[in-house]
C-alpha cells in the first residue's frame, strides 16, 4: 500500500509539474488559430503583460491581438519550467515571432519569454507574461 502511495504521489507531482507547460502551449496554439476563447480561458483577470517594446498591457490587449490573428509565427525553443511551489510555476522559453509591434512595424523577431502560471481550482491561469527582445544590449 505504501508503495503504491508513493508512486500516486509521484505522478501527481509529474502531473502538477508539466501542467503550466500543457498550458502554454495550449496559449501559443490558441494565440496562432485565432482561438480568442481558448485564451481567455487561460488568462487570469488582472494578468499583467510586459511586451518586448517596454509597455504594460492587460487581458483585452491580448485577447484582441488573438481575435486579430495578429500574431503569424510564435516558435518556442529552450523551454524550462521553474517549480515554485504546489500552485504555481513559472515557464521561460526563447521564440521566434513574427507580428507587428508599435511604431516600429514587426516586433523584434527572436524574443525571451516568461510565465507565470498559477493553479486556481482544477485549472491554470497565466497571470504574469513578459516579452524581452534577443538583442544585443545598446
Amino acid at each position: 500500500m505504501k508503495i503504491f502511495l508513493l508512486l500516486l504521489t509521484l505522478a501527481t507531482t509529474a502531473l502538477a509539474q508539466t501542467a503550466p507547460q500543457e498550458a502554454s502551449k495550449s496559449l501559443t496554439h490558441a494565440l496562432l488559430n485565432k482561438d480568442a476563447a481558448t485564451v481567455k480561458s487561460l488568462l487570469a483577470d488582472n494578468i499583467s503583460i510586459i511586451w518586448s517594446d517596454g509597455k504594460l498591457y492587460d487581458r483585452a490587449d491580448l485577447l484582441d491581438l488573438a481575435q486579430q490573428g495578429a500574431i503569424q509565427e510564435y516558435t518556442p525553443y529552450n523551454i524550462r519550467l521553474v517549480p515554485v511551489d504546489n500552485n504555481s510555476a513559472i515557464v521561460t522559453y526563447d521564440c521566434i515571432i513574427q507580428m507587428p509591434e508599435g511604431d516600429t512595424g514587426l516586433a523584434p523577431r527572436y524574443q525571451h519569454v516568461s510565465e507565470l502560471w498559477l493553479k486556481q481550482g482544477e485549472t491554470r491561469k497565466l497571470v504574469f507574461l513578459q516579452f524581452t527582445a534577443d538583442r544585443p544590449v545598446d
